[in-house]
């Protein structure tokens, strides 16, 4: 019979699990439209031997029509259950769901439109995801310029420190040099002072200059180091206006499913 074997057809894709007259509930609308109106052609169902006006061909038409709403309850339910990730799943489902539709010959193209973007969009976010999640050199990138940053910061710290010593030593070995000239009674014991300080002095002044070179050499490394993050933030802020499009969209497409 007719109906035994088109509800066979659904039972055994497992999205149709009762067609009894009893189990059957009415299925939402589409923009506002009865499920029924967008889905089924009669016309097209008046074949192989079912005749127009045909107490059968109602009765078959009737069945097909509520097989077609389980149909759709059970792919929308299956699909809106499911992560985006699992997106070639989903198309799969939906494609199974559209092969049985296909086999009761019924106008279903609204429907199958709003299935195929809801796929489309679930794929589209589970893609932009996965690039978020696999982004390891930003990361590097970060890592390494708060290194170079901690690094500066240390360096930093000796330059102050040396130059304050030096100006230090600076500013006593002017005043030494200049007591050395009102005091000559005491200007062995000066002089002998004034070259130790004068070593001292060579000695910061060197340090000075080491540290003021490695600074220098940091200093350039750093701003490299911040170029590259600065483009690093740029991409992470482009993708976050992807993800945000992407799930918008994918809402948007849920939504219009759900309807």
């Amino acid at each position: 019979q007719v109906t035994m074997h088109e509800e066979n057809v659904f039972t055994a894709s497992g999205i149709v699990e009762d067609s009894s007259e009893d189990g059957f509930e009415a299925s939402p609308s589409l923009d506002g439209q009865p499920w029924s109106g967008l889905l089924l052609n009669p016309s097209g169902l008046l074949r192989d031997g079912l005749h127009e006006g045909s107490s059968m061909s109602v009765t078959i038409l009737q069945a097909f029509e509520k097989l077609a709403h389980q149909m759709r309850d059970k792919l929308i339910t299956l699909l809106d259950s499911m992560d985006p990730r699992d997106h070639e799943i989903m198309l799969k489902e939906a494609g199974c769901a559209f092969a049985a539709l296909d086999h009761l010959q019924v106008d279903y193209g609204l429907f199958r439109m709003r299935v195929t973007e809801y796929i489309n969009q679930a794929t589209s976010l589970a893609h932009v995801e996965r690039a978020i999640n696999e982004d390891t050199y930003s990361e590097d990138i970060l890592r390494r310029y708060n290194n170079e940053k901690s690094r500066y910061d240390e360096i930093w710290d000796a330059y102050h420190n040396a130059n304050v010593a030096y100006i230090a030593s600076s500013e006593k070995l002017s005043a030494l040099r200049t007591n050395a000239s009102y005091f000559r009674d005491t200007l062995a014991e000066f002089e002998t002072q004034l070259a130790c300080y004068e070593v001292d002095n060579a000695r910061h002044r060197y340090h000075l200059y080491q540290i003021s070179k490695t600074l220098s050499e940091c200093k350039d490394s750093l701003q490299a180091a911040f170029r590259e993050a600065s483009e690093v933030l740029k991409l992470h802020e482009k993708r976050e206006i992807e993800r945000s499009a992407a799930k918008a969209a994918f809402e948007k497409a849920r939504a219009q499913l759900l309807k």
